[in-house]
């Protein structure tokens, strides 16, 4: 006997190659010594070969008359192209037709083993055959095969397009007792979200709105739609609109001694996910001598509904007219830009100023030269009409 120890890629369907040299005493078909490929196919549930590593493969062919004719390991390669590996055996034969048995145990890293074959499955190989698939359906024996149940923890998942959420699970036994660190693989069942990695309950929402089902489940049973009772528990995850984020108002008139003053920003809706909105800022007022704003973006909170932009007004003594804070909206995060997105603060003066002429005395004929005085500053150039 002799074998060879290569690697074989792990898919939800693999296929393990072993050729065996069937000879014949009479009444041959193909020649003495002719080998037959013998393709042995562990059959995993659509997830489970992703949610527990595996390292290798203890595969015994049985002769059903005379015992073993083949029993070796080979090793399990992950995330190559290939889809087979072979393992080279020559075999005596003296029927035209073999009667063989197979067991078949997927073992870890540790040489734990994780998955054996379901029935101890039987085949044939005639003399003049060239191939004989053999399918294994594989059930799960390590760590958490007993569990009774699984149950998903995040419940009513809201999210919005593109987001990343994290849903959590723990399996149970009989006792509903947690089970720590069994495994646990996860599934996307609607299209419009993704699942990146099967072991890790991390889910992806695409860009159009809806509903989508993800399931949890046990690496004892397959998954199907809907899951099984017990070994499988489903939730959703909504997918919700992008919120519309504007101002309340697109203005408002202060007086310059108001102190303060607010620019309210709201959404259409609460948000399961922070807004954060950058805005610039004109007019004809001057900050800091006439106002003060709090730097850009603008922050609402998820889960609230509005946000204040609070305007400082600056109340100086200086004559001057009317003056503009201009807040505009820019692109906002995780929302869309509504209307209005300006908002204007005009801000009135509440100041004066009084003019003082001074009394001159001149002598008849001569020229009389006049000082104006005023009691506050004016800010800009004004005229005075004499009579």
């Amino acid at each position: 006997m002799r074998w060879s120890r290569l690697a074989i890629p792990l898919r939800p369907l693999a296929s393990v190659t072993l050729a065996l040299g069937l000879a014949t005493c009479d009444q041959s078909v193909g020649p003495p010594g002719a080998d037959t490929q013998l393709v042995i196919a562990p059959m995993f549930n659509s997830t489970a070969a992703g949610i527990v590593d595996v390292a290798s493969m203890d595969i015994v062919v049985t002769r059903t008359r005379d015992g073993v004719a083949f029993e070796g390991q080979c090793e399990i390669q992950q995330d190559t192209e290939d889809q087979t590996f072979e393992c080279q055996l020559s075999v005596s034969a003296v029927e035209e037709v073999e009667q063989f048995r197979l067991d078949l145990v997927v073992m870890d890293a540790a040489d734990a083993a994780v998955y054996e074959d379901r029935d101890d499955p039987t085949f044939e190989i005639e003399a003049a055959d060239t191939e004989v698939v053999v399918e294994v359906p594989l059930k799960y024996v390590g760590y958490g095969a007993n569990a009774a149940a699984v149950r998903i923890q995040t419940t009513d998942v809201r999210v919005l397009p593109g987001e990343t959420t994290t849903l959590t699970a723990v399996a149970v036994d009989d006792n509903g007792n947690v089970m720590p660190d069994a495994p646990i693989g996860w599934i996307a069942l609607d299209p419009l979200v993704t699942v990146p990695d099967v072991r890790e309950g991390v889910v992806v929402a695409g860009l159009t709105e809806g509903v989508a089902r993800v399931v949890a489940q046990l690496p004892t049973v397959p998954v199907s739609d809907p899951p099984p009772v017990g070994h499988a528990d489903t939730t959703t995850v909504t997918i919700e609109a992008l919120r519309v984020v504007s101002f309340t108002t697109a203005a408002q008139t202060v007086d310059e001694a108001v102190g303060t003053t607010t620019i309210t920003a709201a959404l259409s809706a609460t948000s399961p996910v922070t807004v954060t909105v950058p805005y610039t800022v004109g007019g004809t007022a001057t900050a800091p001598d006439d106002y003060t704003l709090p730097a850009s973006p603008l922050t609402i909170a998820a889960g609230q509904l509005s946000a204040d932009l609070t305007v400082t007004v600056v109340d100086d003594a200086v004559v001057k007219p009317a003056e503009t804070v201009v807040v505009t909206l820019g692109t906002p995060t995780n929302a869309t830009l509504g209307s209005p997105a300006v908002h204007t603060v005009t801000i009135t003066d509440n100041d004066g100023a009084a003019l003082t002429v001074a009394d001159v005395t001149a002598g008849e004929g001569t020229g009389l030269g006049f000082t104006v005085t005023l009691d506050n500053a004016v800010a800009a150039a004004f005229t005075v009409d004499v009579t």
